[in-house]
């Protein structure tokens, strides 16, 4: 289960399971050269479409929120943190690869607001994807279908997969052992 649970964080590293989130300053701070005063919004947002990026603070513009956009992808898809972050690789989350600096992966959120049902989380993809691979076979019908991320990615006809079980269902009487 441990590359199982490397492959999802890649995936999640790759696209975010949780697209914005919110948080309000409490007090004025200084970041990277900008003054954020107290009770300003501070969004994250946790995809690379420069688009979405662009429509969300134009929303936000037009219903006046003071608002700052941070967006995980920028530490998700840095090459100075992730190397070739475009490139599928769970080996990165191996505990003998480098550790990403503090904050930087931040898929379930981090420091005291960390999603608290993470570890939840974590064992209900582990069991669905242990599930999903041994009992049953997956073929992908259209190998050439494109796809477009609008902020996930989107199949323009849907992702076609015939999903076969391996086997047959157990009986009711193995079922409840």
């Amino acid at each position: 289960m441990k590359y199982t649970w490397r492959v999802a964080s890649e995936t999640m590293r790759i696209n975010p399971p949780v697209i914005i989130s919110f948080r309000r300053t409490v007090q004025d701070i200084e970041y990277g050269g900008y003054m954020i005063p107290k009770g300003w919004q501070v969004r994250q947002i946790t995809h690379k479409n420069k688009h979405v990026i662009e429509n969300t603070i134009e929303k936000t513009a037009y219903l006046n929120l003071h608002t700052v956009l941070l967006c995980s992808s920028m530490t998700h898809m840095d090459n100075n943190i992730f190397q070739n972050p475009t490139t599928f690789n769970p080996t990165r989350f191996e505990k003998t690869a480098p550790s990403p600096p503090p904050f930087s992966f931040v898929a379930f959120g981090a420091g005291p607001r960390m999603c608290p049902g993470a570890e939840l989380a974590k064992m209900e993809t582990l069991a669905m994807i242990h599930r999903l691979v041994t009992q049953f076979t997956w073929v992908l019908l259209d190998k050439d279908e494109p796809f477009k991320r609008i902020p996930m990615p989107e199949f323009d006809k849907g992702l076609s997969v015939q999903i076969k079980p391996i086997k047959a269902a157990s009986t009711s009487s193995e079922a409840t052992m």
